[in-house]
């Protein structure tokens, strides 16, 4: 599978990114697109030339990007912010050939990464699950990057590297069974 590269995208601002060959560690990164307070037609704009370029010269066979997530006081700003991201990735994906992206809510992502998995939060253990607050899933996703040998350099690159986990495991079987807690458990 040395040509199945994998690209994914948790889209905002600051872009973080996690692309990789699917029996190798993911490359983690993040771009920030446009300054905060830019409008909105600027940050697709600006998305769709790093895409365009990053495809040109590295095209993978797989996108992967977080689901819209509105959570701000102006919700048709937000609204067209972030559903416009993620048409643009689909825009620059199907310019350049390459299959849509698949979108995907962090739910279903976290409950892959950290369910079942051990964290030591604020002083507390908690246990990786459904029921964890926004900030602590977060915490739980970069711990759970480090404990696999990945260094994200902030939450926008944890987000993208459990995307990338999320979506080789169903490409390659063999992964997800390396990430179990059954199985990696032993090694936390």
């Amino acid at each position: 599978m040395a040509d199945a590269t994998l690209l994914t995208l948790d889209l905002a601002r600051q872009t973080g990114w996690a692309e990789g060959e699917l029996d190798r560690f993911p490359r983690l990164g993040t771009v920030r697109l446009t300054p905060e307070g830019a409008h909105y037609t600027d940050l697709h704009l600006a998305l769709f030339r790093h895409l365009w370029d990053r495809f040109s010269a590295f095209p993978p066979r797989y996108v992967v990007i977080e689901a819209p997530m509105m959570r701000q006081r102006n919700p048709a700003d937000e609204g067209m912010r972030l559903i416009g991201l993620a048409t643009t990735a689909a825009l620059v994906c199907r310019l350049k050939g390459i299959p849509p992206p698949i979108i995907v809510h962090p739910s279903t992502v976290r409950a892959f990464f950290i369910g079942g998995h051990q964290f030591i939060y604020k002083g507390h253990a908690l246990r990786g699950s459904g029921n964890l607050d926004s900030e602590a899933s977060k915490f739980c996703v970069m711990e759970r990057c480090r404990r696999l040998g990945l260094d994200p350099k902030n939450y926008d690159e944890s987000d993208a590297a459990a995307l990338w986990y999320w979506r080789a495991a169903q490409l390659r079987p063999a992964l997800a069974t390396e990430l179990t807690p059954l199985f990696a458990g032993a090694a936390e």
